[in-house]
């Protein structure tokens, strides 16, 4: 009965050190190959990031007739996309109006581009009454528009 139990824990002893020689190998591989794999990613995005300049225009803000305007945040809000103020109606892309007194607000919008197509900019008068919007309309046409 004792010669039995020999070979039964020789047997646990051999595949307690063959799994341990397993493990091991194991992370001793995975760390090699994690450390490779980091040196490759940052080999791709170290460097120069940008070859050429740019500029995005690019902010939604969605207006809508009935929402309430907080003209200071809307201003600054115009001049962080390239917009600058105007005296006189908007005549070119990038340029706004706001005439409180009459309740009126221009703005000639940038052209820009959506993932799906081009949208070429248009002027927009915006009728207000206090600081709530009532009317939106594309000066050119006069069509009325419910949103922008």
């Amino acid at each position: 009965m004792l010669g039995l139990k020999r070979p039964k824990l020789r047997i646990i002893r051999i595949l307690l050190v063959s799994l341990l020689i397993v493990t091991s190998s194991g992370l001793v591989f995975g760390g090699w190959y994690l450390r490779r794999l980091e040196e490759t990613v940052a080999a791709k995005f170290e460097g120069q990031k940008w070859r050429f300049p740019s500029k995005i225009y690019s902010d939604s803000h969605l207006l809508y007739v009935g929402i309430n305007l907080r003209f200071q945040d809307l201003s600054e809000k115009l001049r962080r996309l390239g917009y600058h103020e105007s005296q006189s109606p908007p005549k070119a892309r990038g340029e706004y109006r706001l005439q409180p007194s009459r309740g009126l607000l221009d703005i000639y919008l940038h052209d820009f581009s959506y993932p799906a197509e081009p949208f070429k900019g248009f002027p927009v008068r915006f009728s207000l009454q206090g600081t709530t919007i009532t009317r939106i309309e594309n000066s050119t046409t006069g069509e009325e528009l419910f949103s922008l």
